[in-house]
């Protein structure tokens, strides 16, 4: 008995072998179930007949009629017949063809299952950042210090006091109502990822009202994310 898979179609039951009575039916689905990639099948009559659970004539009768041509298979190779005896055993025909056929929906399914893993893998951009030329000023290496200690521990919302503090420990005045108002309404995301650290927010904050005069303080501006802050 070989170890495998035999692929069974539901055009089965409108086929000619349908017609025949129950022990060549047996007979028939015992055989598929028990060849091997290639379609042999190994044994003999008693020893199939032993493992259909018929008699040892039923199994005679129903290896010769599947044996035999059949004017009415839907397959006119071998003139419709499904087994040819070969030397320990028999050979299933036409079982190389069927096995190569692969259901349509099935496959379709693979290949949306292939795109979605595609889709699902990093895009990784060939342009580098540009560095600055510039050498950093020892208040700004400082800060970005601090940045990065503070991205290590999880995020946590600040309340409107602690924004007011620590804009003005950097000599702005911001309303810090409004900003935590702003970030609670859409969940605390600038552009279309998570927040990490809100004071890189409120540094921006301030850049963007010192570059653009004529807004009041506190002003929200519909500006690009900014990386330090935003992950």
């Amino acid at each position: 008995m070989n170890n495998g898979f035999t692929k069974l179609y539901n055009q089965i039951i409108t086929s000619s072998i349908w017609s025949e009575d129950d022990k060549v039916r047996i007979m028939w689905i015992t055989i598929l179930a028990s060849a091997d990639p290639t379609g042999y099948v190994s044994g003999s009559i008693p020893g199939m007949a032993a493992i259909a659970r018929m008699d040892l004539q039923d199994a005679e009768r129903s290896i010769r009629i599947l044996s035999s041509p059949d004017q009415y298979s839907r397959s006119k190779e071998h003139e419709g017949r499904r087994l040819d005896e070969v030397d320990g055993g028999w050979l299933i025909l036409n079982y190389a063809k069927y096995r190569a056929k692969r259901d349509p929906e099935k496959r379709r399914q693979q290949n949306r299952e292939a795109q979605a893993r595609y889709r699902r893998k990093p895009i990784v951009s060939k342009n580098k950042p540009e560095v600055s030329r510039d050498k950093p000023k020892a208040e700004d290496r400082r800060q970005k210090t601090e940045d990065r200690v503070r991205t290590c521990s999880k995020f946590r919302e600040p309340t409107a006091q602690e924004v007011e503090e620590y804009a003005r420990s950097i000599d702005y005045t911001l309303n810090g109502e409004k900003f935590v108002s702003h970030y609670d309404a859409n969940g605390w995301i600038r552009g279309k990822t998570k927040m990490r650290d809100w004071r890189a927010a409120v540094r921006y904050w301030k850049t963007t009202e010192n570059e653009k005069n004529g807004y009041g303080s506190g002003k929200i501006r519909d500006a690009e994310p900014v990386g330090e802050f935003i992950r």
